[in-house]
């Protein structure tokens, strides 16, 4: 439930027990003394034969219907928060046909290079080429072994966009997430993040220099350890980088990325933290 749903759940329940109360309060004060009302409101109620019956009836009944207003709600509530997760149960199928395609695609290229080599008698190059496919096939399996759909489909999407940009994406995932105490969506969030800043610094250098992203979850005392490590960076301001608006992206930052990660890991009563070097890189680590 997001914080706008709560908030109107909490204001209309509000809105409800205070109307109870204020009906409650009329009616009791209007049994108990007539001369209130005139000493006050400046008239007299005339008392008609079984007004109190009536009024009392009156205030069931529109109790009744608030209630049902107020269920009602709840529900409409809940059916917009299906809503939501079905729209994102989407969002993963298309993007998972979609990462079909291009590994299909990419997969009769792969043939086709491979019978190239055959006929040209290179076999040594056939084998070397083999060999890498081979590699990324092994990195898919233990992306796959993730027990997150949303997060192995970020993955499959991260490694593509590595390859396309010369970036070796390494991954080192001791736990399937499997029990994990967090929301998906946000540990997508922390994730996508954390990889998205990693490419940004990888990107602006040559394309001579080796780039290497690498990502690791472990478990660490029962919480959950991720580990985002990228070279070719370096951070001299390590603590004002969660800072809302700061970035050292320049005109091309915004400066809520971290920003938003602190308050996720900050959500779930974690902690994150940085280690920049100038020849090593960068590490983020992320503990829930």
């Amino acid at each position: 439930m997001t914080r706008q749903q709560k908030f109107r759940d909490l204001a209309l329940t509000l809105v409800v027990i205070q109307l109870g109360y204020i009906l409650a309060f009329v009616w009791v004060l209007y049994l108990k003394d007539h001369s209130i009302l005139e000493r006050y409101l400046g008239f007299r109620i005339p008392h008609y034969k079984n007004l109190e019956l009536m009024t009392l009836i009156v205030t069931i009944s529109t109790t009744t219907i608030f209630i049902y207003s107020l269920l009602h709600y709840f529900k409409a509530s809940c059916l917009e928060q299906e809503y939501a997760k079905e729209k994102l149960q989407n969002e993963l199928a298309q993007n998972t046909i979609h990462l079909l395609r291009c590994h299909r695609h990419d997969f009769l290229n792969h043939l086709q290079v491979i019978l190239g080599y055959i006929q040209l008698n290179k076999t040594n190059k056939a084998e070397e080429y083999i060999k890498n496919i081979n590699q990324e096939v092994s990195d898919i399996r233990v992306i796959s072994q993730i027990q997150i759909p949303e997060v192995a489909v970020l993955l499959y999407m991260k490694k593509d966009e590595a390859y396309r940009s010369n970036i070796k994406l390494v991954f080192d995932f001791e736990t399937d997430l499997s029990n994990i105490s967090l929301k998906q969506t946000d540990l997508v969030r922390i994730i996508s993040n954390l990889i998205d800043n990693a490419f940004f610094e990888l990107k602006k250098l040559n394309a001579s220099v080796e780039k290497i992203v690498e990502i690791s979850f472990n478990y660490s005392n029962d919480h959950l350890v991720i580990e985002v490590f990228n070279t070719g960076s370096y951070i001299e301001d390590t603590e004002r980088i969660f800072d809302y608006g700061y970035t050292t992206k320049g005109n091309l930052g915004s400066g809520i990325g971290l920003y938003n990660v602190k308050e996720l890991v900050d959500k779930y009563h974690g902690s994150i933290t940085v280690e920049s070097d100038r020849e090593n890189g960068t590490t983020f680590v992320v503990t829930i």
